[in-house]
């Protein structure tokens, strides 16, 4: 069975009308391009803060620099997630009449995360062993003798403040310094 656009292309054709097959095939590429097109995500500019703070709280982390610069790698790992925070935050949602929708977190909680992170990067400053000796409080059911640079790295969903972030499959960032549970849809700061 033939398909309809190919129809009226081998109709133009017979009718020796080549404006309409370019104006066809035209008008069907603008549609596929505007149903491809387009980001609904959602917490973008949250997202950066918070790997931003990430990347940044990582400086301190021994195991996370390695023999690199730790200039080089917050700047390469803020650019990395620069561009992977254009997914969004996946795991904020909100009530609506037809179900749970992705809504943009509240500068609030937004501020409260980089924060959180903050305080996190003073224990790993401070060479606390666990986060159980640390400031920060971790949500509930995590474990507290998760190292603040754990948190830091791989784990910032695991600060109470950071728990809106979400928990999707981690993403590796530049340098191999390990990927993590981050606050970007898939993506943590290394």
């Amino acid at each position: 069975m033939r398909s309809t656009a190919l129809a009226v292309l081998s109709a133009a054709r017979r009718s020796s009308a080549p404006w309409a097959a370019a104006g066809l095939l035209g008008f069907g590429a603008v549609i596929l391009a505007a149903q491809s097109c387009g980001n609904d995500a959602v917490g973008v500019d949250a997202c950066r803060r918070i790997e931003t703070a990430r990347c940044e709280a990582a400086a301190v982390c021994p195991e996370w620099v390695g023999t690199a610069s730790a200039d080089e790698r917050v700047k390469t790992c803020v650019e990395f997630y620069w561009d992977q925070c254009l997914h969004g935050i996946k795991g904020v949602t909100t009530s609506t009449g037809t179900g749970a929708a992705l809504a943009e977190p509240a500068e609030a909680q937004v501020q409260a995360c980089v924060d959180a992170v903050g305080a996190t990067r003073a224990c790993a400053s401070d060479k606390v062993a666990s986060m159980a000796e640390c400031s920060a409080e971790l949500a509930d059911g995590e474990d507290g003798s998760l190292s603040p640079c754990g948190v830091i790295t791989e784990r910032a969903h695991a600060l109470e403040a950071c728990a809106f972030v979400g928990t999707d499959a981690p993403t590796e960032a530049p340098g191999g310094g390990g990927a993590g549970d981050g606050s970007a849809g898939g993506s943590s700061a290394d």
